[in-house]
């Protein structure tokens, strides 16, 4: 009787751990942040807005945390039910000043309780509005890290090309295995970008990042011309996962020293602009938008931005905005347009 008491308590110990263990897992962290909160890095308020075609203007604001000479900004956005002051948020914006970039932590709309409208993942654009606002424009590279929801949104907005500048998209650092029915559907330019890699070869793949001593992130692309990953493709990739895994670190060390460390430019770089491309940076610096410039000269977005990649790989451009200052230095715009 004795043991089968024992035995009985034991079972009740072990079943009251697991029913409790996920409940400390969900209140534990934000217990002990609201005893100790993280340290945050310096920082200032940053304020922006965007048109909204049913609200009107709609409030953005955030904390922008600037390193001195940092040409690197990490923009930290949040999971649903927090904002740039979640704790989350804050440790991301130490460890990016403690790696030497800056970073803006930034409020989606409505998440800072403003009002005039409510946080949702179905839109990129106030990741838009921020990136375009005056405080950013000296930032040469961008890298996006979202949390849970805002995982999501920053990964359509590498889709939707927000911002050239956009480097890196943190939301998770496991190997992607992917093909088209994984990624189409979900977005017209989503599907317009497949529909463009499909042509060139590429309909499935692995995807992962991985980080070095001196160059940040970088993302390592295995592609292939088969349109749909079958269960024995899969099974055969996880088996050579290690493999691929450690090539691509190979391959990338031996590109960094061999290529990148040497200097050697892009040989597009200094080439004279074709007519179409001057065409399309006078239209960009009379404020047109890829939308605008597609529908004038009857051509994709997506050939647009191949133009518009172009004008500032051979200028020497990190953006739009430079573009056009040296175009008008090169005399291709008129500083009166």
């Amino acid at each position: 009787m004795a043991d089968m008491r024992r035995a009985r308590a034991k079972d009740g110990i072990r079943w009251s751990r697991n029913r409790l263990s996920g409940h400390l897992w969900t209140i534990g962290p934000a217990l002990l942040t609201s005893i100790r909160a993280p340290h945050a890095p310096p920082g200032r308020p940053f304020q922006t807005s965007l048109p909204d075609p049913a609200l009107g203007k709609v409030r953005l604001s955030g904390i922008l945390s600037e390193v001195e000479g940092s040409d690197t900004l990490v923009l930290i956005v949040h999971g649903l039910s927090g904002n740039a002051l979640s704790p989350y948020c804050t440790y991301a914006a130490r460890a990016a000043a403690r790696a030497g970039f800056s970073s803006l932590r930034l409020s989606m709309r409505g998440a800072d309780f403003s009002g005039e409208d409510i946080f949702h993942g179905g839109t990129t654009e106030d990741l838009r509005a921020a990136l375009s606002a005056p405080e950013i424009a000296r930032y040469r590279r961008i890298l996006l890290l979202g949390y849970s929801v805002g995982g999501h949104i920053v990964l359509r907005a590498a889709i939707d090309e927000v911002d050239p500048r956009v480097q890196l998209v943190f939301d998770s650092t496991l190997p992607l295995i992917w093909d088209q029915s994984d990624l189409r559907g979900k977005t017209p330019r989503g599907d317009e970008f497949l529909d463009d890699a499909a042509r060139y070869g590429t309909q499935s793949g692995i995807a992962f990042t991985l980080h070095d001593v001196g160059h940040g992130g970088i993302m390592i692309v295995y592609n292939s011309r088969l349109p749909k990953m079958d269960e024995p493709r899969v099974e055969m990739i996880q088996r050579n996962l290690p493999n691929l895994l450690s090539f691509g670190h190979y391959f990338h060390e031996w590109f960094m020293k061999s290529v990148v460390d040497k200097g050697f430019p892009s040989r597009l770089k200094g080439a004279p602009l074709s007519s179409r491309e001057q065409g399309v940076l006078r239209m960009v610096a009379r404020g047109l938008t890829t939308d605008d410039i597609a529908c004038k000269l009857e051509i994709s977005e997506r050939t647009v931005r191949f133009h518009l990649d172009a004008v500032r790989t051979k200028l020497g451009a990190a953006n739009r905005q430079e573009a056009v200052a040296k175009g008008i230095q090169l005399g291709f715009v008129s500083p009166h347009m």
